[in-house]
């Protein structure tokens, strides 16, 4: 890339000055929705670049370098030296469907040329799992998609997208890329550990599930966690769990949203297919953090570890809630294992999108998941 320009908004001020009509093609504006709801911000960075696609979405604390920010708008403007970005967006309230939404935007895509997929949802009334698998069909087998769904800090009321002059709830943006001089690495890990035996799901709609083994699945969830059984739902994100399709080598791990006691069911942050094993899933401090390594490790062997210029890093509400005040750690990681120079940026998610082999296909929806996306492009 020719360029690349960061800046905080924070405390009514930016830490680098805005440029002057800047020439970058591409913005991502990641922070708290407080902030990002004021159109006065975001016009002046509108103004700032006048040739960018600007991308963004309100995020659980936003990401610049290997700092972890609130109740702030961190910016990262890419110039790129020959390739080009196509962005397109859809809002979920013109389908009411995630999936008939997500087969939209599929058909919208110009295939010729692309390279990669940064996918912004909404994190609040967009199925992501039904979203990914419907653009994921339309796909060439070549394409990847990485990105995630925005975030309300731990509200879990309103998100938003913002695409230009759209800035809206229910919104999704697809950010393509173009270029025979771009790579694009790609990579994720959780960090959670198994235990106990597999468990079948044996009766699901979508995101709820009902039974694993035939059998209430909320009495076999308690059953493992003791007596953090008595502080659900707030205790179940120390124990997400982690689906297993026949058609996979790595568990996919699923956030539990809420319980219900009168039928014994779970919610979950992404679907819950019927037939998938599932194994309940806890964590150390440590195995999260050495997980945001081993995810950077994938995305620099995806690109044979030629230096990269910029570093995405979409992580989890969840992992921040349980890592609290060492949640800058897993950044750290990654920070010390990319190229030096490179740009970081990224936010904390409702949902991450990586490559993984699942039932949505080659790309997924995934929880409690540290990803990262590496930007490289050549001459």
């Amino acid at each position: 890339m020719a360029e690349i320009y960061q800046s905080t908004y924070q405390n009514g001020a930016w830490s680098q000055p805005l440029p002057s009509a800047s020439s970058a093609q591409w913005v991502i504006a990641f922070g708290s929705k407080d902030i990002m709801d004021d159109p006065d911000i975001r016009e002046q960075v509108r103004r700032a670049f006048p040739q960018a696609q600007i991308t963004g979405c309100t995020t659980s604390g936003a990401i610049e370098g290997a700092k972890l920010f609130d109740s702030c708008i961190c910016l990262t403007a890419a110039t790129f030296a020959s390739s080009r970005i196509e962005a397109l967006s859809a809002d979920f309230h013109d389908f009411g469907d995630s999936g008939a939404l997500g087969a939209h935007l599929a058909e919208q895509l110009n295939a010729e040329g692309l390279v990669h997929i940064f996918v912004i949802s909404d994190g609040h009334v967009v199925n992501g799992s039904d979203l990914i698998r419907a653009i994921c069909k339309k796909l060439p087998d070549t394409i990847y998609m990485t990105g995630g769904l925005a975030g309300d800090g731990t509200e879990f009321k309103e998100t938003k997208v913002w695409l230009n002059d759209q800035y809206n709830s229910g919104q999704v943006a697809l950010i393509c890329f173009y270029g025979a001089n771009l790579r694009i690495g790609k990579g994720n890990f959780g960090g959670w550990k198994p235990f106990g035996p597999f468990r079948k799901v044996t009766r699901s709609n979508k995101n709820v599930l009902y039974e694993l083994d035939n059998k209430p699945a909320l009495e076999i969830y308690k059953t493992y966690l003791g007596e953090y059984a008595n502080e659900l739902p707030a205790s179940a994100l120390r124990f997400p769990i982690g689906l297993k399709h026949s058609t996979a080598t790595e568990l996919v791990v699923r956030t539990i949203l809420s319980i219900n006691e009168e039928d014994q069911s779970m919610v979950f942050a992404g679907n819950v297919p019927e037939g998938a094993s599932c194994q309940i899933m806890h964590a150390n401090y440590e195995n999260l953090i050495s997980g945001a390594g081993y995810a950077t490790e994938k995305a620099i062997s995806d690109i044979e570890g030629a230096p990269s210029q910029l570093a995405i890093l979409v992580s989890c509400v969840g992992r921040r809630m349980v890592l609290g005040v060492r949640t800058e750690e897993e950044l750290e990681e990654v920070k010390e294992m990319i190229s030096e120079g490179c740009h970081m940026a990224g936010f904390y998610s409702y949902g991450e999108i990586s490559s993984v082999i699942c039932s949505d296909g080659r790309c997924g929806l995934l929880n409690q998941t540290m990803t990262v996306t590496l930007f490289e492009e050549a001459g």
